[in-house]
């Protein structure tokens, strides 16, 4: 059975070249365009699955997402990973590991990176989920 990854970013262009990436590698995929999608779509994933979170993003950011998700035990079987860029990527990792609680973060993927780094990440990852 392919792992699961379910990617939450509002941006199209960019949501979609990682699942085609991730599909190659062998990843079943889901796309959702900001963190409210990104609740709906969980709670219908029973199964453990790799979460790529967009810190800014509209409706709902992936810090409060991770705040509300925190309270769920539902999202313990999950590993959470959040991208972001820019100037404060290491302040906002720092607020969103502390939102975390007892779900599973694993290492910030920090836009831009390519997609030797994401291919590399997604093996790890794998791993981890197995």
């Amino acid at each position: 059975m392919a792992p699961r990854l379910i990617i939450a970013e509002d941006n199209a262009d960019f949501s979609r070249l990682l699942a085609v990436k991730a599909e190659r590698e062998g990843w079943a995929v889901t796309l959702c365009k900001d963190g409210l999608d990104l609740l709906a779509t969980l709670k219908g994933v029973d199964e453990p699955a790799l979460i790529l979170v967009d810190i800014n993003m509209p409706n709902l950011d992936g810090i409060e997402v991770i705040r509300k998700l925190n309270q769920d035990t539902r999202a313990r079987r999950f590993r959470f990973c959040m991208m972001t860029g820019g100037d404060q990527v290491n302040a906002v990792a720092a607020r969103m590991i502390a939102q975390a609680g007892d779900l599973t973060v694993c290492n910030s993927l920090y836009k831009p990176f390519s997609m030797e780094v994401f291919g590399a990440f997604l093996e790890e990852q794998r791993e981890m989920l197995a």
